[in-house]
């Protein structure tokens, strides 16, 4: 059982279409909606699926960004 968590910020980013950034788009309903799905790798990268720019973010585990081909 794990008795703390240290919680730390991996990656942030503002909206928009380049790398670094997440898409965003509104619902049905006029709300915003950002990326919805993630995945963390077995070397601890993360790829996060931002659908609104038609793209899989890759985060490395130093936070840096990059476009998966």
């Amino acid at each position: 059982m794990v008795s703390s968590y240290d919680q730390a910020t991996f990656v942030s980013g503002t909206w928009g279409p380049a790398a670094g950034q997440f898409g965003h788009g509104l619902d049905r309903l006029g709300r915003e909606q950002g990326p919805r799905a993630f995945a963390v790798g077995i070397r601890g990268d993360l790829y996060v699926a931002d659908t609104h720019n038609h793209r899989i973010l890759h985060y490395s585990t130093a936070g840096e960004p990059s476009v998966c081909p």
